[in-house]
């Protein structure tokens, strides 16, 4: 007896599936397998060669000596206050932002598991959780991002002869985003990108402009949507006023695995880089943010997990006493120096490095300003 028969099988051919169904993919999943891995902190705080990459790139934060110092000793609450006008501007290396946030987050969970016990294992799984798996866009993921928009843009054009509509919103991470996609684009192909007309996502849509939009295309570009409200927002407004799906597209440089699949209401969406979708986290309670990034902090994910800990660090401080040097002052990351949203800073700390900052806010500002202005006027025509 055959092996075949002997274990009740017989010898006749079984029937395979298709080769060809088996290499089918979706749209939208050849849009997710081409999304990197967003890197994890803790990678980046523990890997030799992601913190030799790092060590060069210098981002500038808001720092305040006072506050910190206050902090310390255990005298002002984990808000970082504006009324302490004695910030200034400091330049950190991307890698040593990431290692302090890294040190930050642990040295939080060690004082939650030390001193709180069970009543506080919700701040220790947080800070755990960030510290494993918060995703950080640095500035080389930031470079390929934009140039991953930019070829898919490129890609666009090179398909018509018409224009390609933009949404942005100034003041915002969006324009930030056109702005290095404009610069890279006037190098490598200054014709494309003088057919990039870009609009103002968050005035009324006009019917001629929707007119023009279903005609030749729109795209909305940005770094990312953490729960994707502002954005199905942006997209549903362009539906409503009778944009068809097919001619809205949405390119960021990362976003959830759940939102590369699904798009936001089911317009085609890309990014360079994915990470797991995870259900209701915004920042609040027991939610915890789930992605950062070197040029520019997200309020509402980043900045109210971190609130929300130091919140818990606050009750933890006032129910128990430990040493003032095992405090844990804000991470450097707290308060990023953002060039599309220009931080107030008192007069009299000018410096070099903040001056050079309002100067760099300023041309954005009118960089933004201007292309708004003008490519309103080829809107209107």
């Amino acid at each position: 007896m055959g092996l075949l028969e002997r274990f009740g099988r017989t010898a006749e051919k079984q029937e395979q599936p298709s080769p060809v169904a088996e290499l089918h993919v979706s749209p939208e999943q050849e849009v997710l397998r081409r999304s990197a891995p967003a890197p994890t902190l803790e990678n980046l705080a523990t890997n030799p060669v992601e913190i030799l990459k790092r060590s060069t790139h210098n981002v500038l934060v808001v720092r305040n000596d006072a506050l910190d110092r206050l902090s310390d000793e255990g005298k002002l609450p984990h808000e970082l206050r504006e009324d302490y006008a004695s910030d200034h501007l400091v330049g950190y290396s991307e890698a040593e932002l990431v290692q302090n946030l890294y040190d930050r987050l642990n040295e939080l969970k060690s004082l939650f598991d030390t001193y709180g016990g069970e009543r506080y294992q919700e701040f220790s799984e947080t800070a755990e959780r960030m510290a494993k798996d918060l995703r950080f866009i640095g500035e080389p993921e930031y470079q390929h991002g934009t140039e991953t928009i930019v070829r898919a843009l490129t890609d666009r054009l090179a398909d018509s002869n018409g224009p390609l509509y933009v949404g942005i919103r100034p003041g915002r991470s969006s324009a930030y985003v056109f702005e290095s996609i404009s610069r890279h684009m006037h190098e490598t192909n200054p014709d494309f990108e003088q057919r990039l007309v870009t609009f103002n996502l968050e005035k009324p849509i006009e019917d001629q402009q929707a007119a023009k939009f279903a005609q030749d295309g729109v795209v909305i570009v940005d770094d990312w949507s953490i729960t994707g409200s502002q954005m199905r927002h942006a997209v549903g407004n362009l539906l409503a006023s009778g944009v068809p799906p097919e001619a809205v597209s949405v390119n960021l440089i990362c976003a959830t695995d759940k939102q590369l699949l699904e798009g936001f209401d089911g317009v085609h969406t890309e990014a360079a880089y994915q990470y797991p979708h995870q259900e209701g986290v915004g920042g609040y309670n027991n939610n915890y943010a789930t992605l950062t990034g070197a040029h520019g902090d997200n309020d509402y994910g980043f900045r109210n997990t971190l609130n929300w800990l130091y919140t818990g660090l606050d009750y933890l401080r006032s129910e128990r006493e430990f040493p003032a040097s095992q405090n844990v002052s804000q991470p450097l990351l707290a308060r990023i120096a953002r060039t599309y949203r220009e931080e107030q800073l008192p007069a009299h700390t000018e410096n070099a490095s903040e001056t050079a900052y309002h100067e760099h806010c300023e041309q954005h500002t009118r960089f933004i300003t201007e292309r708004l202005k003008h490519d309103a006027e080829q809107l209107a025509a």
